[in-house]
């Protein structure tokens, strides 16, 4: 279990803690050249702008980021934390948000300002993307999305994760994350920076659109975590939320939510792809929606070792459509696993349960198909039973 941590703590370990390490380091320090002290500069002004953030907004920063620089093995080395910190049970150190080498950025549309540096909280700047363009390629920097920021989206080039190995990080919680509305049709979060990974964000729609995607990923091992799509009405719409392009492989999508207007009409896909890609993973999918192809779908071009896994059975995929069973499709020759697989459909016959899932050359494991209201799950391609 992670510390429980007050301002007073986080407040002792900015000044115990910076001091501390630098004091340990000092008796080696001047045996290095010059030009190697800057990576310990970096380090502990990485320490201290964490700590002054969680001073500064606990509520934002304790509650909800994953604050980390070491296993918690040794994270007592390096913190006050013996346990290292942890956001909605996800270890910092799991996720490595924190390197010795990288900066922290801040981001806040309530209080930010596109002249601010943006390395302190209490003088973030306004945009996502102005903070982007401060980081540096490969070294582990972070953007930090304060609770409550909003912005919105007309085009492929308002929110652009273009720079490898960044970490763009949303506090909050439901409604109160980042929000990034999408009001044109060609409103999109590209990311192609290798290794990028965007978490905790809330993306929507305003007016009477049909978003064509809401995030593209192009980059190489990107990750979408925690990632939310919501529908805004009936008329104002995703056609997909999430679509992988070339040079996705290895995508990983973990807990992709995607919640579709119940009397909507242009969701195609929540996850699409048409590109011949390897290894890309998707956890947990949340997706319920009016999908004229699938949840999550597969064309044109067959997928190699691709994992769709629900842990444990937890998270479904619910397709709405009158005529359209697909839970997931997949190209016929596309190869690898779906792990106990949850599956809501809407037409009650046979098609119902022998269509949930189209993919004849993965291995399915432990799958569950109901398409009735009232039944228990069903084996897929069979007939399910009165609950």
């Amino acid at each position: 279990m992670a510390y429980t941590t007050t301002p007073t703590t986080v407040r002792n370990s900015r000044n115990r803690g910076t001091v501390l390490i630098l004091l340990a380091l000092a008796a080696w320090l001047p045996r290095l050249p010059r030009f190697a002290w800057m990576p310990v500069v970096r380090f502990a002004r990485a320490l201290n702008n964490t700590a002054y953030a969680a001073e500064r907004f606990p509520q934002r920063l304790m509650a909800s980021v994953a604050v980390g620089l070491r296993p918690a093995a040794t994270a007592h080395a390096y913190t006050n934390y013996p346990n290292g910190v942890m956001s909605h049970g996800i270890p910092a150190e799991g996720v490595g948000l924190f390197s010795p080498f990288g900066n922290v950025y801040f981001v806040d549309s309530g209080s930010g300002h596109a002249n601010n540096v943006g390395t302190k909280p209490a003088k973030p700047v306004a945009l996502i993307d102005t903070a982007i363009n401060k980081t540096t390629a490969s070294q582990g920097d972070v953007v930090i999305v304060a609770a409550g920021h909003a912005e919105t989206v007309a085009n492929a080039t308002t929110i652009v994760p273009d720079v490898a190995g960044i970490t763009i990080l949303g506090l909050g919680k439901g409604a109160n994350r980042p929000t990034v509305t999408m009001s044109h049709a060609d409103g999109n979060i590209p990311i192609s920076g290798a290794n990028a990974r965007l978490i905790n964000v809330l993306v929507t729609t305003t007016g009477a659109i049909d978003v064509t995607s809401g995030v593209t990923i192009t980059g190489a091992d990107v990750e979408a975590i925690d990632v939310e799509f919501r529908d805004n009405a009936a008329t104002s719409q995703f056609v997909a939320a999430i679509t992988l392009g070339t040079g996705a492989a290895r995508a990983r999508i973990i807990r992709p939510v995607h919640r579709g207007h119940a009397s909507g009409d242009a969701n195609a896909a929540a996850i699409t792809c048409a590109v011949a890609l390897d290894g890309v993973w998707i956890e947990q999918p949340d997706l319920d929606g009016l999908y004229s192809n699938g949840g999550i779908y597969n064309v044109t071009n067959a997928m190699t070792n691709l994992t769709v896994v629900f842990p444990g059975g937890v998270g479904h995929i619910r397709n709405r459509h009158a005529t359209r069973d697909s839970g997931i499709s997949v190209v016929a020759t596309t190869t690898g696993s779906i792990l106990s697989p949850r599956i809501r459909t809407a037409t009650n016959d046979a098609d119902g349960f022998n269509l949930a899932i189209v993919a004849a050359a993965m291995q399915v494991y432990d799958p569950l198909v109901v398409n009735a209201d009232g039944e228990r799950g069903g084996a897929w391609g069979t007939a399910s039973a009165a609950a």
